[in-house]
């Protein structure tokens, strides 16, 4: 296994035959940081180089459950184990949002700990560069756990690296973000063109098919993704979390044997 430290290759002492690891990922500091380092780093990639240079107990990766930018479906079908984190809330006394700060710092931290409380581990791999995580780190040393962590260079905080065991920048395994193109707008667009019965099948179908891989629900963000690239119906790629109440109503046929509760969509029992 290679990792990046102070600017230069190195072959980690942590080998596979050492013992379990827990795998841990801050999804969201994960995303910005490559997206502000205008890098690309899919999932796979990541989870190949986890596999082979660890021996991954369990893959954990921890999301804000309102934002739905494909990470779910692809950690998921990766195996990875996904908790869906609160870090927003709508105060219906106040009628104002109520921001629930370090949310997923605070979900990873003690769940990380509790693991290492309670499994006989042999480390932690971090992915996460936000220098909260120096008092999980510290706390894991204590225990005598090994620490790699890893981040993009430049949102890596200085401590976090000090403190860890080891740390590799993700940079090495990313590529540069080619320049997005504008999305070609449908000719002539209506709002009413492609919602025929065939389309309205055949993403229900997918969106069925989605909830029995599943287990039976799924986030609301997850099947918008779906609508969004199965149709390009404006009507369609406009709707968000806050119109869900009203999908069933306005679309029946895409919802047909589908419950929707709150931001949870579920299949329909049988009577």
């Amino acid at each position: 296994m290679t990792i990046i430290e102070n600017n230069s290759l190195n072959q980690s002492r942590f080998q596979k035959d050492n013992g379990f690891w827990l795998v841990v990922m801050d999804v969201e500091n994960i995303l910005i940081s490559l997206k502000k380092a205008g890098l690309n780093l899919s999932f796979k990639i990541l989870d190949d180089w986890v596999l082979e240079s660890f021996s991954p107990c369990e893959k954990v990766a921890y999301l804000d459950i309102q934002r739905e930018n494909g990470s779910r479906n692809a950690l998921h079908r990766l195996g990875w184990t996904l908790n869906d984190v609160i870090t927003k809330y709508k105060n219906e006394n106040r009628n104002s949002t109520v921001i629930v700060r370090n949310a997923i710092d605070l979900d990873l931290a003690l769940d990380t700990l509790e693991a290492a409380y309670n499994k006989n581990l042999k480390g932690i791999l971090l992915f996460g560069g936000d220098g909260d995580y120096m008092h999980l780190v510290k706390k894991l040393k204590g225990r005598g756990i090994s620490v790699v962590v890893s981040a993009v260079k430049g949102t890596f905080s200085e401590g976090l690296k000090r403190l860890a065991d080891e740390f590799f920048y993700l940079d090495d395994l990313a590529t540069p973000k080619r320049s997005e193109k504008k999305e070609t707008p449908i000719k002539q667009q209506d709002e009413n063109a492609l919602l025929d019965d065939a389309t309205m099948n055949r993403i229900q179908q997918i969106i069925i098919k989605k909830l029995k891989e599943m287990g039976g629900s799924i986030p609301l963000p997850s099947v918008l993704s779906i609508i969004w690239k199965n149709t390009g119906a404006r009507c369609l790629r406009d709707l968000g979390i806050k119109k869900s109440k009203h999908l069933k109503r306005e679309f029946p046929s895409l919802f047909k044997g589908i419950e929707i509760q709150g931001n949870i969509l579920k299949l329909e029992e049988s009577k």
